[in-house]
């Protein structure tokens, strides 16, 4: 059968050109979460420095993110469901932002992590509702590219972390590696509504749970988990204690 120009224009009623534009923006809001996960590396040891913060707590600096971001995120990822994929993504960015600024203007340990953990709560209601959207957005037979696009920023975001970190500590403050988020995020709330209001805000009150029993008997989902889980474990942990190991100890 002959493509129908509903069938190259994305989900929601996007354009074909609207749709790669939004997944564009989405995925420009998901490297915001995924640098954060990495930027702090290089920069821990100067924020322990000029907090006094000591090694417990600058772990918890760490720590109070990936935590916060773990156990909320399935619900956050129901939270979308409640008021709206479009709607939740906003609200993660916001409160992203607020976290963001809480850390960046913290002058001692309960601060910055207390600001880590919004950043957190943030990125957990942020990432599902980011990919909701990606597979809604995305015209048939195309999600595959959408993902690969949207993957493939997130995977940079992690690589590029600890460089761009580095750089705003030498250059200009570790202050400025979380000030530097809510600059970025108004203009991405801007091109949210401009370019994502027309997909629809995609509510399911009625989904119960992200995850359930039948899913887990699919032995191509078990493992997909098992392999991410092994890949993610050493990851980030090799991101903070190299980088505290070149610069505190060599």
């Amino acid at each position: 059968a002959m493509a129908t120009p509903e069938s190259k224009a994305g989900g929601g009623g996007l354009s074909a050109g609207g749709w790669k534009v939004s997944i564009f923006v989405l995925a420009m809001a998901s490297l915001v979460t995924a640098i954060d996960l990495t930027i702090i590396s290089v920069a821990l040891p100067t924020v322990e420095e000029d907090l006094g913060l000591s090694p417990t707590e600058g772990q918890w600096v760490v720590n109070a993110y990936l935590i916060a971001f773990t156990v909320l995120l399935i619900p956050g990822g129901m939270f979308g469901d409640r008021i709206g994929q479009l709607r939740g993504m906003n609200v993660g960015l916001i409160i992203f932002g607020i976290g963001s600024l809480m850390c960046g203007l913290a002058g001692d340990a309960t601060m910055i992590i207390a600001g880590r953990t919004v950043q957190g709560l943030g990125a957990a209601i942020l990432m599902p509702c980011i990919q909701a959207l990606v597979t809604r957005v995305a015209p048939e037979g195309k999600t595959g590219t959408a993902f690969g696009v949207y993957a493939a920023v997130s995977a940079i975001g992690l690589a590029v972390g600890p460089l761009v970190g580095g750089a705003i500590v030498d250059l200009v403050a570790w202050e400025w590696i979380f000030l530097i988020n809510p600059i970025i995020i108004v203009p991405l709330l801007i091109l949210n509504h401009v370019f994502l209001r027309s997909a629809g805000e995609g509510i399911d009150r009625n989904k119960k749970r992200l995850i359930s029993a039948e899913m887990l008997k699919r032995p191509s989902l078990r493992s997909g988990l098992f392999l991410i889980f092994w890949i993610r474990l050493p990851l980030i942990w090799a991101f903070i204690y190299i980088g505290i190991y070149f610069q505190s100890v060599l």
